[in-house]
């Protein structure tokens, strides 16, 4: 099964496709060839290429993938040029009429379609290992237009769940967009081992996270938070304040559900360190897209 893996250079979109492809290889035998769509005029170029009669330097795809708005266009385009199914995660700037299958999260908003999938949260490259016993990580988003960055409420929430457990050995990743203000806090407290983002990068992030035992993200990012329990932790949300200009926060509704559902715990819980139910119904997202996937295209 060839399948082009068209990418924008964007982290959080080349995780979807990722997270996909990989679920998809345990189903399937897979051959991927990616196309960097990140600067256009390139692809443009070896598009008209082939046009003009330059044979394509990749195997005709039976299936076209990608996630993001610069994957849109090339892959229609490709699709109708090399044939192929075409596929795109997260809803698309263009009709969706335009491709065989649509994956949108169900906190995005959508109008139902007979090649649309729902999706219960972002996928992501992450998946369960055995833990280390007694790990902790504290994942810190930072400023965004749904909630408010107030660095004493979120310190405040650190130290409770850190002062709560002191037995388990705690890590504290920061992102990009963590204020430097809370980083300059972070680095005058010491129990615990803090990682500014420019000192890691997505596989320390991946392999830590499938082996720690409890994982708290902060409210502000939904993919934070998949990814989180895509790793088979116990995961706590460390509630930010909400933006009050913000009208419709689909993260809060996200965060209301999955705590219906019983798959986290809230900073503002009694207890703070629940290990998961041996009951719950493992969070394996990925596998389960990709099972609808070869299903719907009649891959086997």
């Amino acid at each position: 099964m060839i399948i082009w893996r068209f990418i924008d250079r964007k982290i959080g979109h080349e995780k979807q496709s990722l997270g996909l492809l990989n679920a998809l290889s345990k189903l399937i035998d897979i051959e991927i060839h990616s196309i960097d769509v990140s600067k256009p005029p390139s692809f443009w170029k070896q598009i008209g290429n082939h046009l003009m009669g330059e044979k394509f330097h990749l195997p005709n795809p039976d299936i076209l993938l990608g996630a993001g708005h610069a994957t849109h266009l090339p892959i229609a385009a490709s699709r109708a040029i090399f044939g192929g199914k075409s596929i795109v995660l997260m809803k698309p700037s263009l009709p969706i009429a335009l491709f065989d299958l649509v994956i949108v999260p169900q906190h995005d908003r959508y109008v139902p379609a007979i090649n649309l999938i729902i999706s219960s949260g972002v996928l992501g490259p992450i998946h369960a290992k055995p833990k280390e016993s007694n790990t902790g990580m504290i994942l810190l988003g930072g400023i965004s237009r749904h909630f408010e960055w107030k660095n004493k409420l979120v310190l405040e929430q650190i130290d409770r769940i850190i002062g709560s457990s002191p037995s388990i050995s705690w890590t504290i990743c920061d992102s990009r967009r963590t204020p430097h203000s809370t980083q300059e806090a972070l680095t005058k407290e010491r129990n615990y081992d803090y990682k500014h983002w420019e000192q890691t990068n997505s596989e320390f992030l991946n392999e830590a996270l499938a082996k720690t035992e409890f994982v708290w993200v902060t409210s502000d990012s939904a993919s934070m938070l998949y990814e989180a329990l895509s790793s088979g932790a116990s995961v706590g949300v460390i509630l930010l304040e909400k933006n009050k200009r913000s009208n419709k926060n689909k993260i809060l509704k996200t965060i209301d559900m999955l705590k219906n559902e019983q798959r986290i715990t809230l900073s503002t819980d009694s207890s703070l360190l629940n290990p998961p139910s041996d009951n719950a119904i493992p969070f394996n997202e990925n596998q389960r897209i990709a099972q609808i996937v070869t299903a719907k295209l009649n891959i086997k």
